[in-house]
């Protein structure tokens, strides 16, 4: 009777360590399917020259997809303008596309150019 109960704990280890690396497996799979189809977006840095016509934009973990191409945060605040209607804590994210962005080499400041009105929002530095 003993000599059964043994066998019996030897088949249960087979299968515990048969769905243990199954479930590895999957979580594997997953990790590795998801990394293949995930897009591959640019950040905006202080070195970076930018000139971009906005056609879509996407909320993307926190963040905005510009064209589906260029990450930025959504939470710059804008430092000039000419345009009287705009809010004294206007940021970034408050525009709507479509809209032309660009930002010089090794400048902290985008421009932002909507029907010939001009914003400007200063860049974060912790982004740097």
């Amino acid at each position: 009777m003993r000599f059964e109960s043994k066998e019996i704990k030897k088949s249960h280890r087979k299968y515990l360590v048969g769905i243990y690396v199954l479930l590895v497996s999957i979580f594997f799979g997953i990790i590795f399917s998801s990394r293949l189809n995930s897009k591959h977006y640019s950040r905006i840095e202080f070195q970076t020259k930018l000139y971009l016509n906005v056609t879509f934009i996407k909320k993307v973990r926190g963040s905005l997809s510009l064209n589906d191409s260029v990450v930025i945060y959504g939470n710059y605040p804008v430092i000039i303008s000419n345009i009287n209607y705009i809010k004294k804590n206007h940021i970034f994210s408050d525009e709507m596309a479509p809209y032309e962005l660009f930002k010089k080499v090794d400048n902290d400041t985008l421009l932002l150019v909507k029907n010939s009105d001009s914003l400007y929002f200063k860049l974060i530095d912790s982004d740097f």
